[in-house]
């Protein structure tokens, strides 16, 4: 049974915050939910989608999604890229050598390319940390005027589903902005970490 007084609306612009996702519509009967649209970027798989869909919508209304009414539509080409974030992570690396890890990315912004590094301890938790540094590192680069701390960055589990969070400060053009994003953790920390730190950029719009 779903919430009484279900609010569609909300739960549809919850759902389109997340992601990788550009716009949602929701059926719904007497409070009961039907079908769920989803307008999509191609560079997320579909399983993640509908995952972050379920997490985000049990976490904030207490609202379970059959995973089976979720239907996505994943655009493709240049009207993708209009929707879609001006960030785009290009490449991610992980060099390990005694004991340390460097970590190397390729971001591009607003079609700027540019590159970031940390190097650091290679611990479970430390990775996620230098993955994140290296990324804001490359964001301070493409953006005149900006710095990015990183706050907090750690794996959480969120209903039956694994995610990386992190928390950053984005200081841009003297203006302060507090930033979370999610990355959905399936089978790599290493990807759901970068996911997460886009996912954050992207909502500062940064």
């Amino acid at each position: 049974m779903q919430p009484v007084d279900l609010d569609i609306s909300q739960l549809e612009e919850t759902v389109s915050k997340i992601n990788g996702i550009f716009d949602c519509r929701i059926v719904a009967i007497d409070d009961e939910i039907k079908e769920v649209h989803v307008l999509a970027s191609p560079r997320r798989m579909p399983k993640q989608i509908v995952r972050d869909i379920e997490s985000a919508c049990m976490a904030r209304f207490n609202v379970r999604i059959d995973h089976k009414k979720v239907s996505i539509a994943q655009l493709a080409g240049e009207t993708a890229a209009t929707k879609e974030a001006d960030i785009c992570l290009k490449k991610l690396s992980l060099e390990y050598t005694n004991g340390n890890l460097e970590v190397k990315v390729q971001m591009e912004r607003h079609g700027q390319c540019c590159e970031g590094m940390a190097l650091g301890a290679n611990t479970p938790t430390l990775r996620l940390r230098l993955i994140a540094q290296a990324i804001l590192s490359a964001m301070e680069k493409a953006h005149a005027n900006s710095q990015f701390v990183l706050e907090e960055i750690r794996k959480e589990e969120i209903g039956r589903n694994k995610v990386v969070l992190v928390s950053l400060l984005a200081l841009l053009d003297g203006e302060e902005l507090q930033l979370v994003g999610m990355g959905l953790l399936d089978d790599s920390d290493t990807h759901a970490a970068a996911d997460a730190v886009l996912d954050a950029l992207e909502k500062g719009s940064c």
